[in-house]
């Protein structure tokens, strides 16, 4: 059975909106109002985190692995990849501009950068979600004992649970703006548990039910969801922690809408299948091109030059990585 094709799409948007929303916010946009306005594309990340339980869910289903072969596989997959960018952004000159450029490499070797705020968005702000994921990697398979002995319904309610008691406790801290505490994985549980159920019940049936939904429906919800998350980001201060699950539906209605539109189904699937690659790279290139090149370009002409070589260069890596994956996979020769 194929993996769900609204889920690959999703994430292709996901990542797009992820990237643009970096792109203006950081480089085009002339006006707060601008940047604040773009600011949902990064609402794309809980999408990510959607699409991320789906798939080690729907793998787990198809070929269950123990604690080590599972780590061991996220290691060569997702570690790697990423600290090769990390020291790549290391050794380039005028990219890190903060303190103790050592131990901040170290810090994303060793991963307590998770822990340590001075450190968590050091090479490139977007790595903050490296930690959160590889969190839920340390904890998936106690996640998946749990999804087996009470069942999806009562899972998703325990992690809905979960999520907000964590959002409330961060709330009562004071701690809604320090990332090492907004990121850690519990605030995204309820999220990647989602992922895990839609898994279950492609794995069951097939296809996904929230595929059927009516158009009208769909887009009355999306808006409503999307209005509540505006009114609430505009609001700011501890809501911010309770605005997730509207930053999910509105995201995820607009995706949905788009997939049934049929919206550049073949660019969004490539996106999807280098979104890794994409997410490692976006932030350092843009950074190279906007800050320390200084091309002398319009800002337009130096956004799609960035963007372009983004994709190329996120194409080129992930042909690398599965070639290196190949490698370690081919059985020795005698």
């Amino acid at each position: 059975m194929q993996r769900a094709k609204l889920i690959s799409y999703s994430k292709g948007i996901a990542i797009l909106g992820i990237m643009l929303y970096h792109l203006i916010s950081c480089y085009l946009a002339r006006h707060p109002i601008i940047a604040k306005g773009v600011s949902f594309g990064g609402a794309g990340v809980h999408v990510f985190i959607l699409c991320s339980g789906f798939g080690l869910m729907y793998s787990n289903i198809r070929r269950p692995l123990n604690f080590i072969p599972f780590i061991r596989k996220r290691f060569l997959k997702v570690y790697v990849p990423y600290i090769v960018v990390v020291i790549i952004a290391f050794l380039l000159p005028n990219v890190y501009s903060g303190f103790n450029k050592t131990m901040a490499l170290l810090s994303h070797i060793f991963l307590f950068k998770m822990f340590i705020p001075a450190y968590t968005a050091t090479f490139g702000f977007q790595f903050w979600y490296i930690s959160t994921i590889i969190q839920f990697y340390l904890f998936f398979t106690v996640l998946v004992m749990l999804f087996q002995k009470i069942g999806a319904r009562n899972f998703f309610i325990m992690s809905c649970l979960i999520s907000f008691s964590w959002a409330v406790l961060i709330s009562l801290l004071g701690l809604t703006e320090v990332r090492v505490w907004n990121s850690f994985f519990l605030q995204y549980l309820w999220e990647f548990a989602l992922g895990m159920v839609l898994a279950a019940e492609y794995a069951r049936e097939g296809k996904l039910r929230l595929e059927s939904m009516s158009m009208p429906k769909l887009i009355m919800v999306t808006l409503i969801s999307f209005v509540i998350y505006s009114v609430l980001s505009l609001i700011g201060g501890f809501l911010k922690a309770f605005n997730d699950p509207f930053s999910l539906i509105a995201f995820g209605g607009i995706c949905l809408i788009l997939y049934r539109c049929n919206f550049l189904p073949g660019f969004v699937h490539f996106t999807s299948g280098i979104s890794y690659e994409i997410y490692l790279l976006h932030v350092l290139i843009f950074k190279l091109y906007f800050e320390v090149f200084s091309l002398p370009f319009p800002l337009l002409l130096t956004a799609l030059i960035s963007v372009s070589t983004t994709y190329l260069l996120s194409w080129l890596y992930h042909l690398f990585i599965l070639k290196i994956s190949s490698a370690k996979k081919a059985p020795e020769k005698t």
